[in-house]
C-alpha cells in the first residue's frame, strides 16, 4: 500500500492462503490434525477411528489452499486483473463449496454415519451401513452410543 502498487494488495489473499496451508500442514505433525480437532468441536465423543480420514481431508483442504494461492498468484503477476477478481471474488469459494459438497459425501458413503434427517435415510438407503467394514464400525460405535444415552451414562 505504502508503494503505491496494486500487485501487493492482489497478492494478499495468496498469502492468507499460504497461511493456511502452513497451519493446515503443521497440524499434521500433532497427534490430531487440525481437521480431526474441528470434528472433535462439533462431537466432543468422536470415536478415534475418524483420525485417519480427518488427516487425508487435511491435506486435501491444503491442496484446495494450494490451488486458490497458485491461481491467485498467477493471475496477480501476469497482469490478469479481471481474472482476478472473478475467481477472487466468486470462483474460489464456488470451487471451495463444490470440494465441501463432494466431501461430505465421501464422508457419508465411507463411514455410513447416519442420522434421522431425509437425506441421511436416502444415503442409508443406497448405502447400507453393514455392507462395509468401516460403516459397521460406525454402526457399532451408534449403536453403543444410543444404548448408553438410553441407560442414562454419562457420554
Amino acid at each position: 500500500m505504502v508503494s503505491g502498487r496494486r500487485i501487493f494488495l492482489l497478492l494478499l489473499p495468496a498469502l492468507a492462503y499460504a497461511y493456511l496451508i502452513w497451519i493446515f500442514a503443521r497440524s499434521l505433525r500433532q497427534p490430531v490434525s487440525i481437521i480431526g480437532r474441528m470434528a472433535r468441536i462439533v462431537d466432543p465423543k468422536a470415536p478415534d477411528f475418524i483420525d485417519p480420514y480427518c488427516r487425508k481431508l487435511t491435506l486435501v483442504w491444503c491442496g484446495v489452499f494450494a490451488v486458490n494461492m497458485t491461481l491467485l498468484s498467477a493471475f496477480a503477476l501476469t497482469g490478469r486483473y479481471d481474472a482476478w477478481a472473478w475467481y477472487a471474488g466468486a470462483f474460489s469459494y464456488l470451487f471451495m463449496a463444490v470440494v465441501q459438497g463432494l466431501e461430505f459425501v465421501v464422508r457419508k458413503v465411507w463411514f455410513r454415519h447416519y442420522g434421522r434427517g431425509p437425506l441421511d435415510r436416502l444415503f442409508e438407503r443406497f448405502f447400507p451401513p453393514e455392507n462395509t467394514p468401516v460403516g459397521r464400525r460406525s454402526l457399532a460405535y451408534i449403536q453403543r452410543m444410543r444404548a448408553r444415552i438410553a441407560r442414562g451414562e454419562e457420554l
